[in-house]
Protein backbone atom coordinates (compact mmCIF):
# COMPACT_ATOMS: atom_id res chain seq x y z
CA UNK A 1 0.00 0.00 0.00
CA UNK A 2 0.79 3.68 -0.94
CA UNK A 3 0.16 6.74 1.18
CA UNK A 4 -1.15 9.81 -1.04
CA UNK A 5 -2.09 13.25 -0.19
CA UNK A 6 -5.18 14.25 -1.66
CA UNK A 7 -6.52 18.27 -1.39
CA UNK A 8 -10.02 19.25 -3.00
CA UNK A 9 -12.86 21.55 -2.83
CA UNK A 10 -15.12 21.13 -0.49
CA UNK A 11 -19.07 21.35 -1.49
CA UNK A 12 -20.89 24.50 -0.25
CA UNK A 13 -24.35 21.46 1.50
CA UNK A 14 -25.08 21.60 4.91
CA UNK A 15 -26.07 17.55 4.55
CA UNK A 16 -22.42 16.21 3.76
CA UNK A 17 -21.55 13.52 5.99
CA UNK A 18 -19.39 11.16 3.66
CA UNK A 19 -16.19 10.96 1.38
CA UNK A 20 -15.12 8.33 -1.32
CA UNK A 21 -11.96 8.15 -2.74
CA UNK A 22 -11.53 6.22 -5.98
CA UNK A 23 -8.43 5.00 -7.31
CA UNK A 24 -7.45 4.02 -11.00
CA UNK A 25 -3.92 3.26 -12.75
CA UNK A 26 -4.87 5.00 -15.39
CA UNK A 27 -6.68 8.43 -16.12
CA UNK A 28 -9.50 6.84 -18.18
CA UNK A 29 -9.48 3.93 -16.94
CA UNK A 30 -12.02 2.24 -14.52
CA UNK A 31 -12.09 3.93 -10.72
CA UNK A 32 -12.01 1.74 -7.98
CA UNK A 33 -13.30 2.44 -4.39
CA UNK A 34 -10.09 2.26 -2.01
CA UNK A 35 -11.49 4.35 0.74
CA UNK A 36 -14.87 5.60 2.66
CA UNK A 37 -14.19 8.94 5.47
CA UNK A 38 -16.53 9.88 8.04
CA UNK A 39 -14.59 12.24 9.58
CA UNK A 40 -15.03 15.23 7.44
CA UNK A 41 -15.76 18.22 10.04
CA UNK A 42 -18.36 20.03 9.73
CA UNK A 43 -20.55 22.59 7.47
CA UNK A 44 -19.02 25.12 6.29
CA UNK A 45 -15.35 24.05 7.57
CA UNK A 46 -15.22 20.40 5.56
CA UNK A 47 -12.34 19.23 5.31
CA UNK A 48 -9.87 20.38 2.12
CA UNK A 49 -7.32 17.40 2.19
CA UNK A 50 -6.84 14.11 3.14
CA UNK A 51 -3.90 11.01 2.95
CA UNK A 52 -4.99 7.97 2.34
CA UNK A 53 -2.78 4.63 3.05
CA UNK A 54 -4.97 2.73 1.17
CA UNK A 55 -3.76 3.62 -2.74
CA UNK A 56 -2.07 1.14 -4.55
CA UNK A 57 0.57 3.17 -6.23
CA UNK A 58 1.42 6.58 -5.54
CA UNK A 59 1.58 7.80 -9.12
CA UNK A 60 -2.44 6.13 -9.78
CA UNK A 61 -5.11 8.96 -10.68
CA UNK A 62 -7.70 9.65 -8.16
CA UNK A 63 -10.73 10.95 -8.08
CA UNK A 64 -13.52 11.98 -4.82
CA UNK A 65 -17.07 11.84 -4.26
CA UNK A 66 -18.98 13.18 -1.49
CA UNK A 67 -22.56 11.63 0.02
CA UNK A 68 -25.37 13.52 1.70
CA UNK A 69 -27.61 12.30 4.69
CA UNK A 70 -29.68 11.06 2.22
CA UNK A 71 -27.58 9.03 0.43
CA UNK A 72 -27.22 10.77 -2.66
CA UNK A 73 -23.65 10.76 -4.32
CA UNK A 74 -22.42 13.63 -6.31
CA UNK A 75 -20.81 13.63 -9.41
CA UNK A 76 -16.93 12.46 -8.92
CA UNK A 77 -14.58 14.82 -9.03
CA UNK A 78 -12.16 15.60 -11.90
CA UNK A 79 -9.05 12.94 -11.65
CA UNK A 80 -5.54 14.12 -10.38
CA UNK A 81 -2.13 12.08 -10.55
CA UNK A 82 -1.16 11.42 -7.06
CA UNK A 83 1.80 13.41 -5.95
CA UNK A 84 0.88 16.06 -8.01
CA UNK A 85 -0.96 19.36 -8.19
CA UNK A 86 -3.58 20.45 -10.18
CA UNK A 87 -4.00 23.54 -12.60
CA UNK A 88 -7.36 24.74 -11.42
CA UNK A 89 -6.01 24.44 -7.44
CA UNK A 90 -3.05 26.27 -8.23
CA UNK A 91 -4.99 29.01 -9.75
CA UNK A 92 -7.73 29.52 -6.92
CA UNK A 93 -4.76 29.22 -4.22
CA UNK A 94 -3.37 32.44 -5.78
CA UNK A 95 -6.63 34.00 -6.28
CA UNK A 96 -7.90 33.02 -2.46
CA UNK A 97 -4.16 34.55 -1.34
CA UNK A 98 -5.15 38.24 -3.20
CA UNK A 99 -8.59 37.88 -1.88
CA UNK A 100 -9.29 35.70 1.21
CA UNK A 101 -13.51 36.55 0.77
CA UNK A 102 -13.53 34.53 -2.41
CA UNK A 103 -15.50 31.08 -1.61
CA UNK A 104 -13.89 27.88 -3.01
CA UNK A 105 -16.67 27.37 -5.30
CA UNK A 106 -17.19 29.82 -7.19
CA UNK A 107 -12.79 30.42 -7.29
CA UNK A 108 -13.07 26.97 -9.05
CA UNK A 109 -15.49 27.74 -11.75
CA UNK A 110 -14.24 31.08 -12.63
CA UNK A 111 -10.65 29.58 -13.01
CA UNK A 112 -11.63 26.37 -14.62
CA UNK A 113 -13.22 28.79 -16.95
CA UNK A 114 -10.40 31.08 -17.13
CA UNK A 115 -7.43 28.71 -18.11
CA UNK A 116 -9.35 26.61 -20.86
CA UNK A 117 -10.25 30.24 -22.39
CA UNK A 118 -6.57 30.89 -22.67
CA UNK A 119 -5.35 27.61 -23.49
CA UNK A 120 -8.20 26.40 -25.90
CA UNK A 121 -8.62 23.27 -24.12
CA UNK A 122 -9.93 21.08 -21.32
CA UNK A 123 -6.84 21.83 -18.62
CA UNK A 124 -7.67 18.81 -16.80
CA UNK A 125 -4.46 16.73 -17.86
CA UNK A 126 -2.30 20.02 -17.55
CA UNK A 127 0.64 19.53 -15.58
CA UNK A 128 0.90 23.40 -13.57
CA UNK A 129 4.41 22.63 -13.39
CA UNK A 130 4.50 23.39 -17.16
CA UNK A 131 3.10 26.06 -16.53
CA UNK A 132 5.33 29.30 -15.73
CA UNK A 133 4.89 31.44 -12.63
CA UNK A 134 3.62 34.54 -14.69
CA UNK A 135 1.24 32.90 -16.64
CA UNK A 136 -0.03 30.95 -13.60
CA UNK A 137 -0.36 34.49 -11.80
CA UNK A 138 -1.67 35.97 -15.07
CA UNK A 139 -4.84 33.89 -14.67
CA UNK A 140 -5.27 34.61 -11.29
CA UNK A 141 -5.73 37.95 -11.76
CA UNK A 142 -7.83 37.36 -15.10
CA UNK A 143 -9.95 34.77 -13.00
CA UNK A 144 -10.33 38.09 -10.06
CA UNK A 145 -11.09 40.03 -12.55
CA UNK A 146 -14.39 38.17 -13.94
CA UNK A 147 -15.31 37.50 -10.50
CA UNK A 148 -14.93 40.64 -9.42
CA UNK A 149 -16.70 42.35 -12.42
CA UNK A 150 -19.84 39.59 -11.81
CA UNK A 151 -19.94 40.52 -8.25
CA UNK A 152 -20.45 43.92 -8.58
CA UNK A 153 -23.03 43.82 -11.28
CA UNK A 154 -24.89 41.49 -8.71
CA UNK A 155 -24.11 44.02 -5.65
CA UNK A 156 -25.60 47.15 -8.14
CA UNK A 157 -28.90 45.41 -7.58
CA UNK A 158 -29.23 45.30 -4.57
CA UNK A 159 -29.65 48.69 -3.19
CA UNK A 160 -32.71 49.57 -1.32
CA UNK A 161 -34.66 52.60 -0.79
CA UNK A 162 -37.57 53.44 2.29
CA UNK A 163 -39.50 56.22 3.61
CA UNK A 164 -41.48 55.81 7.10
CA UNK A 165 -42.45 59.33 7.95
CA UNK A 166 -40.31 61.45 7.73
CA UNK A 167 -37.71 59.35 7.97
CA UNK A 168 -36.17 57.77 4.42
CA UNK A 169 -32.92 55.67 3.84
CA UNK A 170 -31.15 54.46 0.82
CA UNK A 171 -29.08 51.80 1.83
CA UNK A 172 -26.97 49.10 -0.80
CA UNK A 173 -24.67 46.22 0.07
CA UNK A 174 -22.06 47.79 -2.35
CA UNK A 175 -21.64 50.40 0.09
CA UNK A 176 -19.92 48.42 2.10
CA UNK A 177 -17.44 46.46 0.05
CA UNK A 178 -13.62 47.39 -1.13
CA UNK A 179 -13.33 49.31 -4.32
CA UNK A 180 -12.17 46.70 -6.61
CA UNK A 181 -11.63 48.16 -10.77
CA UNK A 182 -12.16 44.81 -12.82
CA UNK A 183 -10.96 46.69 -15.68
CA UNK A 184 -7.41 47.37 -14.41
CA UNK A 185 -7.29 43.52 -12.88
CA UNK A 186 -7.64 42.51 -16.75
CA UNK A 187 -5.17 44.86 -17.59
CA UNK A 188 -2.77 44.08 -15.50
CA UNK A 189 -3.77 40.09 -16.08
CA UNK A 190 -2.86 40.77 -20.04
CA UNK A 191 -0.14 42.03 -19.47
CA UNK A 192 1.57 39.12 -17.49
CA UNK A 193 -0.01 36.59 -20.17
CA UNK A 194 1.25 38.31 -22.79
CA UNK A 195 -1.72 38.94 -24.56
CA UNK A 196 -3.85 42.24 -25.81
CA UNK A 197 -6.41 43.10 -27.96
CA UNK A 198 -6.68 46.86 -30.58
CA UNK A 199 -9.25 47.49 -33.10
CA UNK A 200 -8.57 49.60 -36.22
CA UNK A 201 -11.41 51.28 -38.04
CA UNK A 202 -10.90 52.67 -41.39
CA UNK A 203 -12.66 54.16 -43.38
CA UNK A 204 -13.58 53.09 -46.96
CA UNK A 205 -12.37 54.67 -49.90
CA UNK A 206 -14.02 57.80 -50.92
CA UNK A 207 -15.79 58.40 -54.19
CA UNK A 208 -17.28 62.05 -54.83
CA UNK A 209 -19.15 63.58 -57.74
CA UNK A 210 -19.09 60.24 -59.47
CA UNK A 211 -15.45 60.14 -59.53
CA UNK A 212 -14.85 63.93 -61.33
CA UNK A 213 -13.20 65.12 -58.44
CA UNK A 214 -9.87 64.05 -56.66
CA UNK A 215 -8.63 63.26 -53.32
CA UNK A 216 -6.17 65.93 -52.55
CA UNK A 217 -5.00 64.58 -48.68
CA UNK A 218 -6.39 61.73 -46.98
CA UNK A 219 -6.21 61.37 -43.19
CA UNK A 220 -7.60 58.18 -42.30
CA UNK A 221 -6.76 58.26 -38.46
CA UNK A 222 -9.04 61.42 -38.10
CA UNK A 223 -11.72 60.44 -40.73
CA UNK A 224 -10.69 62.99 -42.46
CA UNK A 225 -10.58 63.89 -46.31
CA UNK A 226 -9.79 67.02 -48.54
CA UNK A 227 -11.00 66.96 -51.89
CA UNK A 228 -10.75 69.65 -55.20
Amino acid sequence: MASVALKFLAPDDPDITRLYIYESDTLDGLFSPIEVVDDIGDFPNYIREYTTNLANDENNWFSIQWEDTKGAKSDPSIAVQGRTDTLIGEIVQSMQLLDPNIGDNAAAMIARATAEKYFGRSVVAIDPETVSSSKLYGLALFSLASYHMVATSLRSGTAQKWVAGLVSMDSGSSSSQASVDPKALFNEAARWLGVGGARVAQMEAVVIAGGFSSIVAADISRLLVEVE
